[in-house]
């Protein structure tokens, strides 16, 4: 059973990475927060585990911003698409 500081730690960190998208349309806020927080909440406890001086807390805070961090760069990349084509056609051979 998780600690009512977990859901603590849970909570403000999706309320940080929701309030960055302040520009954003409501519905594109929450999903990045609800993924961002989803992702802490699903692998916070294993990276707590395995960095012994990292508590579930910091571990669930630390988790969801480097979530949104890769969240907001997949979308800013995908939101440039002649980057998004030019990275796809060197991947693949092209010029």
């Amino acid at each position: 059973m998780k600690t009512t500081e977990y859901y603590i730690a849970l909570a403000s960190a999706i309320v940080l990475v929701w309030l960055q998208h302040k520009g954003k349309p409501w519905l594109i806020r929450t999903a990045i927060a609800g993924a961002s927080g989803g992702v802490a909440y699903g692998i916070a406890d294993e990276v707590a585990a395995s960095v012994t001086w990292m508590g579930e807390g910091i571990a669930m805070v630390l988790v969801t911003g480097l979530a949104y961090l890769i969240l907001d760069a997949m979308g800013a990349l995908i939101a440039d698409r002649a980057a998004l084509k030019a990275f796809v056609l060197r991947a693949v051979g092209g010029k």
